[in-house]
């Protein structure tokens, strides 16, 4: 139990650390007074261009990978997972990945209600993202190279992240309890899901209205 409260607690400070708020700090720009005033991918893209929301995405999704590549490793036994399962490389265990979902949770909550500023951050999408990296990396990549496609079509943020996510989303869950007879992960696969959902809360509604703001992936980044 130890364990889980202190991958829980660094990685929801982790995932507080706002990377799009930083860059634009230091390219001179408060990015909660640009755009949307979102702190994410979506709005650094549209005030600094594609450059800076490349840069914003990357890091994102790193700071989720590292904090869940940790509490795979810590937490890879603790849900009645015998103990031999863990000898695979550097004790990494394929099956049992509540470590990865515990901190992934923890890392998306810390990004959509950082700490640092006031509880106030981005959506969550980049984040989960990286978790979904961990999870299970080349329906990710996969996923992701679909949502590249439609953003470049569409120039719609929002349902490019959902595209993105719910995939490689269906495909663990469908994994971790057909194979692994695991009900937890889906749980929690879940769980991370609709954090990401409601923090999308206003472009979804938008999408309706036909208001949301197009994503210009093309835009020339300003220097």
């Amino acid at each position: 139990m130890v364990y889980f409260i202190i991958i829980i607690i660094l990685s929801y400070l982790i995932g507080s650390l706002n990377n799009a708020y930083i860059i634009a700090y230091f390219k001179g720009i408060d990015l909660r007074r640009q755009g949307s005033g979102n702190l994410g991918t979506m709005n650094i893209t549209r005030t600094l261009g594609k450059k800076w929301g490349w840069a914003t995405l990357g890091l994102d999704v790193l700071k989720s990978i590292i904090p869940c590549m940790i509490g795979w490793w810590i937490l890879g036994g603790e849900i009645g997972v015998d103990a031999s399962l863990k000898n695979g490389f550097l004790g990494f265990d394929s099956a049992d990945k509540i470590g990865i979902f515990v901190a992934g949770i923890s890392v998306v909550i810390g990004h959509i209600f950082p700490i640092y500023f006031k509880f106030k951050g981005g959506k969550g999408a980049a984040s989960t993202i990286g978790v979904m990296l961990v999870a299970n990396p080349l329906v990710t990549l996969l996923s992701f190279s679909i949502g590249l496609l439609f953003i470049h079509i569409t120039n719609v943020g929002s349902i490019t992240s959902f595209i993105v996510l719910g995939f490689p989303m269906i495909v663990e869950s469908f994994i971790q309890r057909l194979y692994y007879n695991y009900t937890i992960i889906p749980i929690l696969i879940f769980c991370l899901f609709m954090i990401t959902f409601i923090a999308h809360n206003k472009n979804i509604v938008k999408l309706f209205l036909y208001a949301e703001k197009p994503v210009v992936i093309k835009k020339k980044s300003t220097n």
